[in-house]
């Protein structure tokens, strides 16, 4: 049933045409991602260090660094790290793209919602990073450090770059996209309540 004072879907695209659209958006996507790529690789020596902070300030004045084990490994982590820190920057052209692609199945009414979609959105999903770095990463990693390291004499946390930095932006990406998922529940409505209801 078509809710009252709208007009109706636009008309049915063909599968092959969802799937070009679904195509130019990814995309689209992955070249936001690989420009911001190029950002982060030049700042990475900056984005380790803010990334190690949390567990770096944990740890005992002796302990306070991480190791890599392999002859590659440092790059490795480099890498990944300015690949997931790409991620985040690309995040508003991500979701706006996102926003593209389900935009012909929305009502008129419900397009007037693109703008705060897409910045509620924005705004959820880097709270989420904060609350993660700021909040959740120091306690998680006191907890672990302080556990493990009950016996000083005889056990002490060697922690890699892997676990301090990749595992800190994991995380991260994590909070981020749950801070993102209230939006989403009430975006997405059950079809026999009232269609698809986008709410900014």
């Amino acid at each position: 049933v078509q809710p009252e004072g709208t007009e109706p879907y636009e008309a049915r695209m063909p599968l092959w045409e969802h799937l070009q659209e679904l195509r130019s958006s990814l995309v689209k996507s992955i070249i936001a991602i690989a420009l911001a790529l190029v950002v982060t690789y030049n700042f990475s020596d900056r984005i380790m260090l803010f990334l190690e902070r949390p567990i770096i300030d944990i740890l005992p004045a002796e302990q306070a660094h991480l190791v890599y084990t392999g002859i590659a490994d440092k790059f490795m982590v480099y890498l990944k790290v300015s690949l997931i820190s790409a991620c985040f920057l690309a995040w508003p052209i991500i979701i706006y793209q996102l926003w593209s692609f389900v935009r012909p199945a929305l009502y008129t009414q419900e397009r007037k919602f693109a703008l705060p979609f897409i910045l509620m959105g924005t705004f959820a999903f880097f709270t989420g990073l904060a609350f993660a770095y700021y909040i959740v990463i120091p306690y998680g990693y006191k907890f672990l450090i302080e556990f493990g390291s009950k016996l000083p004499n005889t056990e002490w946390p060697m922690i890699t770059l892997t676990e301090g930095t990749v595992s800190s932006n994991i995380f991260s990406m994590l909070a981020a996209m749950a801070s993102l998922m209230p939006r989403v529940e009430r975006g997405w409505r059950k079809p026999g309540e009232s269609g698809f209801t986008l709410t900014p």
